[in-house]
């Protein structure tokens, strides 16, 4: 919503504010016993949560990619 169809933002300014409204969504506890199983070792709550809201942010990225709702173009240098 709070980005419009003329906004501009490089991917990592989107991906950063896609996972900003994310993270509060996140079970801390659930993420580290996911992210504990996948690798192999324990991980801080922060991290882990960061890493889950990261990796969903993309995810919608991507899909949205896929739907034309977003374009992701390369920058002219």
């Amino acid at each position: 919503r709070e980005l419009t169809t003329t906004t501009k933002l490089s991917l990592t300014d989107l991906i950063d504010k896609l996972s900003d409204h994310i993270r509060h969504r996140i079970d801390p506890e659930v993420a580290v016993k996911a992210l504990t199983k996948y690798s192999g070792h324990e991980v801080p709550e922060e991290y882990a949560v960061i890493y889950y809201s990261r990796l969903i942010a993309c995810w919608i990225i991507e899909a949205s990619t896929t739907l034309n709702i977003v374009k992701i173009s390369s920058r002219s240098t």
